[in-house]
Formats: structure tokens, sequence, C-alpha cells
């Protein structure tokens, strides 16, 4: 006789807040990693066809592997990707221990904590990339005080 409990004796339902949020977060990592692959399926498939076209088709073709290739940079689905993976994976892993009863609730929603706060960090990164990019000669500015001269800020040892 097998002492395995079966799937459904060892499981305990998730919290619906808990299962909503994991299958919500599994949503979007999924559609996002959708996109960027069908956008760039897309945009290399009609780029290379219209090259072997004339006139019009190749025209409209071109417009097709254009368009596909905007969508992928204006709506970065790989990052997003990143972003909800990420969480997706930590909160995943804690919701099977808390079905079959290795963690509390306490521990689930912990990990559901975790999950958001590297969702935070990783906008946090991006937020911060951006603005580098936005003002790039603050960032020099930041770097050239760290070789400056102590003196003279008044701060200098022995004053």
């Amino acid at each position: 006789m097998s002492t395995e409990m079966s799937p459904d004796e060892s499981s305990q339902p998730l919290p619906k807040d808990v299962a909503k949020r994991l299958s919500y977060w599994h949503g979007l990592w999924n559609r996002s990693a959708s996109y960027h692959y069908f956008f760039g399926v897309i945009s290399v498939a009609a780029s290379v066809i219209s090259t072997s076209l004339d006139g019009p088709p190749a025209k409209i073709f071109s417009i097709i592997a254009a368009i596909s290739a905007a969508l992928i940079g204006f709506m970065h689905p790989e990052r997003r990707y990143m972003k909800f993976v990420r969480a997706w994976r930590v909160l995943d892993v804690a919701a099977m221990r808390y079905q079959h009863g290795l963690i509390d609730k306490a521990k689930l929603i912990d990990a559901l904590e975790h999950g958001e706060n590297l969702i935070g960090e990783f906008e946090d990164r991006y937020a911060a990339a951006q603005a580098e990019k936005r003002d790039p000669a603050q960032n020099t500015e930041a770097a050239s005080d760290e070789g400056a001269d102590p003196s003279a800020d008044g701060n200098a040892p022995g004053r």
C-alpha cells in the first residue's frame, strides 16, 4: 500500500486573493512573452517578404515590418515579461508549498509581498535608467564630484 497522498488529499486551496494575483501575474508575463515573439516574428517575416517583392506589395510588407518593430519598441513586452515572471515564480513556489501544507498563510502572504517588491524594484531600476538616458549631464556632474578635491567644500581633515 502506498503512503503517498493523492493531490486532492494533500492540497489545501489558495486564498482567493492570492490565487487571483498568481493568475494575474501569470497572464501578464505569458501575454507579454507572446506579444514579443509574435511581433518579432511578424516583423522579420514581413521584412524578408518585402525584399523579395516589387511595387505596392513590397511597400505593404515594409509597412507591416515597421509597425511590428515599432510595437515592440513602444510596448516593451520583454520588460513587462521580466517584471512579472520573477514575481510569479516566487508566488508560484510559495503557493505550491502552501497547498501541500509546508508553509502557513503568513509565509504565503510574505511571498506575495516579496513578489510585489520585485516588481517595484524592477520598475525603480527602469525609471532610474530612463532618467539617466534623459539627463546624462546630471550623472557626469555626480561622477566628477566623487573625484573632487576634498578641501574645496571646507570638510577636509584638519579644518
